[in-house]
């Protein structure tokens, strides 16, 4: 039986059971994958990256976003730009 106790330590997942729903999911998906041919399991693994660069981008764009906040603020936050805020 799988000990799950030094899985969580590993695992992103909120519950035990969560993260052993993950585990099997993630074998399955391993297996589709070693039954695929050489290229299409190439394909595959550019799909991932693409999906990894993805997020990595989203989080990027949302942090710069979050770190610039404050200095538009004065910019933002001016008598002659109240009209537009009330659009």
């Amino acid at each position: 039986m799988l000990d799950l106790s030094r899985v969580r330590a590993y695992c992103c997942c909120d519950s035990m059971v969560d993260c052993e729903v993950r585990r099997m999911q993630e074998e399955l998906l391993i297996q589709k994958i070693r039954r695929l041919p050489p290229e299409k399991a190439a394909e595959v693994e550019d799909f991932v990256d693409f999906l990894s660069r993805r997020n990595y981008d989203q989080r990027l764009v949302e942090t710069a976003a979050r770190i610039s906040e404050g200095a538009f603020q004065k910019a933002w936050d001016n008598p002659e730009d109240a009209e537009y805020d009330r659009l």
